[in-house]
């Protein structure tokens, strides 16, 4: 969000037992698919707890992560797509 985005702090919450900064990302310019995002970041270990992303169309989806283990290995292949025969596919970049 950083190049799209203006990041204000809300002030400090607590998410599952963890105090997190509480920070509000909105528009720099123009529209974009989301016109208001806020983030929980952990104080402790610096990643997010929880992503609330309202969209111009009404919609809200949140995303609490529960469970975060870091330093694992990921490979290349763990993101390859193969979608149903007849699929759509809608790049929403």
């Amino acid at each position: 969000y950083k190049e799209q985005y203006d990041p204000r702090l809300l002030g400090e919450e607590t998410i599952q037992g963890h105090e997190c900064y509480k920070i509000l990302f909105t528009p720099s310019e123009g529209d974009l698919f989301y016109n208001e995002v806020r983030v929980w970041v952990d104080q402790q270990r610096w990643i997010p707890r929880k992503i609330e992303q309202k969209s111009i169309d009404g919609n809200t989806t949140v995303y609490t992560l529960h469970e975060i283990t870091l330093g694992i290995e990921i490979q290349d292949t763990d993101f390859i797509l193969t979608a149903p025969e007849n699929a759509e596919i809608i790049d929403m970049r």
